[in-house]
């Protein structure tokens, strides 16, 4: 990357890093240098928000995914209006006019068309990773590319918005065991981030978590077959993980695709 004439910024916050010096680019560099980290989210907070510490308890990263409330609120309300009227339809059909096949038809419609309208009016998951709580130094943005679609898809850029990374899950094939393919914005295969074990993936969708006996992990591998690390729930009441990628000693999985893909695995998945 050109430090003399980088890309257009996707923001303007991003701005000033518009012909970045050598100095800059060894820096930002310099904070994607590490091999395990915690990853907490911030309790009583009206937007998601990490905290992602090193292994010694410092502060790396500071992540935010914007709440935008009204549009949440909007898309609430609408799911919930076309909910009731459906509702109200089939208690007419079912309990007036005996209609019970009707009265449950009309039901599963209108399910199914308010999570499509919740859906189609909830903002998008776009996350930003800063360096510290003042956010005045962006790092990495992750945006989501879709909706309604089989596969969700999301972007990584850099902070002068390059494309780093893209980020897939087939909702199908994920029902069983929940897997992310991780490719170059050319389409190359750089990892796979995947649910621990295909057992305990069946075992959690029929039994839950078992009050943390069954914790959802992951675990990353690379184009050949090797795993790079790990992405374990920790056993705590709120959402804390641990992110160990002390198996790729030489450095094969970049750190900022990680550490997005850890993001994406909490927000995205809703865990």
């Amino acid at each position: 990357m050109s430090a003399t004439a980088p890309p257009q910024p996707v923001a303007d916050a991003w701005a000033a890093y518009a012909g970045a010096p050598p100095a800059y680019l060894a820096w930002y560099d310099a904070q994607f240098r590490f091999d395990v980290l915690s990853v907490r989210q911030k309790l009583m907070a009206i937007a998601q928000k990490y905290h992602v510490e090193d292994e010694h308890g410092r502060p790396r990263f500071y992540v935010v995914r914007p709440p935008k409330v009204l549009l949440n609120i909007l898309a609430s309300l609408s799911a919930t209006v076309i909910s009731f009227g459906f509702l109200a339809a089939a208690f007419v059909l079912i309990v007036q006019q005996q209609q019970v096949v009707a009265g449950i038809a009309c039901l599963f419609v209108g399910n199914i068309l308010s999570g499509i309208v919740g859906a189609l009016l909830a903002p998008y998951r776009d996350v930003m990773v800063y360096l510290d709580e003042s956010e005045s130094q962006p790092l990495l943005m992750i945006r989501q590319e879709n909706k309604l679609a089989l596969t969700q898809l999301f972007t990584l850029h850099d902070p002068f918005g390059v494309e780093v990374a893209h980020f897939r899950r087939n909702n199908v094939f994920s029902i069983m065991r929940r897997t992310w393919e991780i490719t170059t914005p050319t389409g190359d295969h750089i990892a796979t981030a995947q649910e621990d074990h295909l057992l305990y993936a069946l075992l959690r969708r029929y039994f839950g978590t078992m009050y943390g006996l069954l914790r959802t992990n992951f675990e990353f591998i690379l184009p050949d077959g090797a795993r790079a690390g790990l992405y374990n729930r920790k056993l705590t009441i709120t959402d804390q993980y641990l992110l160990d990628l002390r198996e790729d000693t030489m450095r094969v999985l970049d750190r900022r695709v990680a550490l997005a893909m850890a993001i994406l695995l909490d927000s995205a998945e809703g865990r």
